[in-house]
């Protein structure tokens, strides 16, 4: 089960961004895997705070609701169903509490957050910001995970722009959701099946700088069998191209076992119950 991390200050003077990857188990067989990047805003002054904050505060509520009644003693659907509200109420609580006491500091934050949690085959996945995460599959395809809440996507999505224009160059690093702002924050959360083999990459904007998407599809078609190559190659890539950015990155790889590689599984034993066993 190969998990692989870094992050570089790169040409900024502070490296705004944080990161953390942790195993919780919730009981004695069932275990929670955590993925976390808060890219702190650079146009800010105080984005490092912002997202040390926010990366705190979403741990401490992730082990309060799995301590509460809404969790504990639950099925596994319930279960699931309890983390995806909590994936979308965590994000609201944390930019209010953010904001309010960054305002009582006299401080002016934000930071980006985009959280994975794998429960069992499932994985939920929240984002508020443009910290970006994708899918690499076993046949070769990628897939990105999250959606960009900034002012070039809100008018691609409009019909205003295109990608290739001058003004969503202009305007994609310009926010429209963040944590640490007045407004009520709105993440985008998803829920998915995990299959073991996938590539799982979790990153602050900056890693990816200005890599299109076949870009680092080649890339992890090359790397693939040495995933611990994957985060250096891309920040490599991305720096070529002209990143000045923190970057931060997370890559998972739930390898499948040797049986499972040499037989493919039946199609009746697949879905939410698929294989459950102690982790």
């Amino acid at each position: 089960m190969p998990v692989f991390f870094e992050t570089r200050t790169n040409r900024r003077q502070v490296n705004q961004d944080r990161y953390f990857y942790m195993e919780y188990r919730v009981n004695h067989e069932a275990m929670l895997k955590v993925f976390l990047v808060a890219d702190g805003m650079g146009g800010l002054s105080k984005g490092e705070k912002a997202s040390a904050m926010a990366s705190e505060k979403w741990l401490l509520k992730l082990q309060k609701m799995t301590l509460s009644e809404e969790f504990l003693g639950r099925g596994l659907r319930e279960q699931i169903e309890a983390l995806k509200r909590f994936s979308y109420r965590a994000v609201q609580e944390i930019n209010e509490e953010v904001y309010r006491e960054l305002m009582d500091q006299g401080i002016e934050g934000g930071t980006t957050l985009t959280v994975g949690i794998l429960f069992w085959d499932t994985l939920i996945l929240s984002n508020c910001g443009d910290s970006p995460a994708y899918l690499f599959k076993e046949d070769g395809s990628l897939l990105r995970l999250t959606r960009d809440q900034n002012v070039a996507e809100e008018l691609v999505r409009q019909g205003k722009i295109t990608r290739d224009s001058s003004t969503y160059e202009q305007k994609k690093h310009m926010l429209t959701d963040y944590i640490g702002k007045y407004r009520k924050a709105a993440p985008s959360v998803i829920s998915m099946e995990y299959q073991k083999g996938e590539i799982l990459l979790f990153g602050s904007d900056g890693a990816f700088g200005e890599l299109g998407e076949e870009d680092l599809r080649a890339i992890l078609l090359r790397e693939r069998n040495q995933p611990e190559q994957v985060i250096g190659a891309v920040f490599r890539r991305a720096e070529e191209l002209g990143e000045e950015d923190n970057q931060t990155m997370i890559l998972y790889l739930e390898e499948r076992e040797k049986e499972e590689k040499e037989k493919e599984v039946s199609p009746k034993r697949k879905g939410l119950f698929w294989k459950r066993r102690a982790v």
